[in-house]
């Protein structure tokens, strides 16, 4: 039982001067993006359940009597003195990504509750930003019937069937039934990619860049909309981070990101093997819920968050996104979104 006390009271009372140690991820918040991208999150909550069977551990210990009582009342099993916790509205940055299904529980009880209430003791107490370093809010805007007036995608798949690139009859009909299925909100955004990316892979990367290049001079420019332009330019001149995040694959977006003088762009990504697309999908679709995935990864990888951020869309389809921003704004919208922003009372706004 010494060498549990010893272990105890190295744990519980650190040396005079050092309890800003508590607050370690205010001074050292890369420390947490690590444990994260390296996985070892879960280390960490499997020792905090073992320290837990030491008598008295993070319980029961005297501590220095200046520490932070910031515990929550969700947290009230591990003990009335013990580091502090902060529930702050972005723990997003790293947790979302890692446990995207449990983000805002409330209470739990049992063997469940305490993993649970565990890996809320490893969140960020702050948004993950480098020491000294103001974070510049993100202008964020969906592509397609907000910054162009009409869908990229569904303007391709009109573009190959009027140079008959492919089967007109057989590729209309399905790619009109998939353009309508996604305005209902009912899109199989897998088997749809299968769909339009094969195309992708049966042609050499000269030939499709051909393509795309007079695609852009037919459909693109057209509908390229100037309050959209200019939109983009008053967040440019206010010095925002300028990002455009998309469902549409980046073989079609790329370019048109490109031309509205927009370099960070969230795509649906096509799979390429030694230089060449192979028809495939990879990584998460960035659609619905994949828009948060990949931008809560986005922001992980980046040391950003969601402080002071922006994002404009049309579709209803983007509600989750929308919901996580300080400033959604509803463009255009359809009858679902431009309800629910007026009862949430969100801008709406016509770039038209």
């Amino acid at each position: 039982m010494a060498a549990d006390q010893a272990l105890r009271q190295a744990i519980t009372q650190p040396a005079t001067g050092t309890g800003q140690n508590f607050y370690i991820s205010r001074q050292q918040p890369d420390l947490f993006v690590q444990l994260a991208v390296q996985r070892l999150l879960g280390t960490l909550i499997t020792l905090d359940a073992a320290l837990r069977k030491l008598p008295g551990v993070l319980t029961d210990a005297s501590g220095p009597k200046h520490l932070p009582q910031l515990i929550g009342q969700d947290n009230a099993y591990i003990g009335s003195e013990t580091i502090g916790v902060n529930h702050s509205r972005y723990p997003s940055t790293v947790t979302s990504a890692l446990f995207h299904k449990g983000r805002r529980g409330g209470n739990c009880g049992g063997a469940a509750g305490e993993q649970a209430n565990a890996r809320r003791l490893f969140y960020p107490m702050q948004p993950v930003t480098q020491p000294g370093r103001a974070a510049l809010p993100l202008a964020i805007f969906d592509l397609d019937n907000t910054l162009l007036g009409g869908d990229s995608d569904h303007a391709w798949g009109e573009f190959i069937v009027a140079h008959r690139i492919v089967d007109p009859d057989q590729y209309q009909a399905r790619n009109d039934q998939f353009f309508n299925d996604y305005l209902a909100g009912k899109l199989d955004i897998q088997v749809y990619l299968n769909f339009c990316l094969a195309l992708l892979g049966e042609h050499p990367q000269s030939q499709l860049d051909a393509w795309h290049a007079q695609f852009m001079q037919e459909k693109i420019l057209p509908i390229v909309l100037p309050k959209a332009q200019a939109l983009i330019e008053r967040h440019r001149q206010a010095g925002d981070t300028l990002m455009i995040i998309t469902a549409t694959n980046r073989f079609v977006t790329g370019p048109i990101a490109r031309h509205l003088g927009i370099d960070l762009l969230l795509a649906t990504e096509c799979e390429r093997t030694d230089g060449r697309y192979t028809g495939r999908t990879t990584d998460i679709p960035c659609f619905r819920d994949g828009k948060v995935t990949r931008l809560e990864r986005w922001l992980l990888e980046n040391n950003r968050t969601l402080e002071g951020s922006y994002f404009y869309s049309d579709s209803h389809n983007d509600l989750p996104l929308l919901g996580m921003v300080d400033h959604p704004v509803a463009v255009d919208p359809d009858d679902t979104l431009r309800a629910h922003a007026e009862a949430q009372g969100w801008p709406v706004v016509s770039l038209r």
